[in-house]
């Protein structure tokens, strides 16, 4: 009995103490994500947003027939880059520091998921002003970038 006393606290030290180690933890903020752009080219990069700013359900949520929807607003991240050269609507887009306002009309365009060696990656898209979100899929098939759209919403 006099043993258990002693193993059981000694027990509780070692594995009750250990540390996470850093790596299993996940990332809290998109600073702390890795770099998007390692296994990108700039004109891969660029088709990407490309293919995504050209969906059916991007345009839907920016109605570019309304006053201050043009030129398109893209927040600034590891993938969204101010020397990304990107037209929608025949004007050219402009890359910006996100905005938080409800009533920006700055898009949230988000990696979520990449797979380089596949050349298939996974966004979301946020649209404040709107309320608006979609979500999806880009792949490079044939030499060219295709996004679908799998998921459109509003956030109430």
């Amino acid at each position: 009995m006099k043993r258990l006393t002693y193993i059981l606290p000694a027990a509780l030290l070692v594995f009750g103490c250990q540390r996470t180690p850093e790596s299993s933890v996940p990332p809290l903020s998109e600073e702390s994500r890795p770099d998007t752009r390692s296994c990108w080219s700039k004109v891969d990069r660029e088709l990407v947003l490309k293919a995504i700013l050209g969906t059916e359900d991007f345009q839907l949520y920016l109605h570019p027939e309304v006053d201050g929807r043009l030129p398109v607003l893209l927040s600034e991240n590891t993938f969204v880059t101010p020397d990304l050269t990107l037209f929608s609507n025949g004007q050219k887009v402009v890359v910006t520091e996100y905005d938080p306002n409800p009533e920006s009309t700055t898009h949230k365009i988000t990696i979520t998921h990449m797979d380089c060696e596949k050349e298939v990656l996974n966004y979301s898209v946020y649209y404040p002003v709107e309320g608006a979100f979609m979500e999806g899929a880009a792949k490079k098939i044939q030499g060219r970038w295709v996004a679908t759209v799998s998921h459109v919403g509003e956030k109430n």
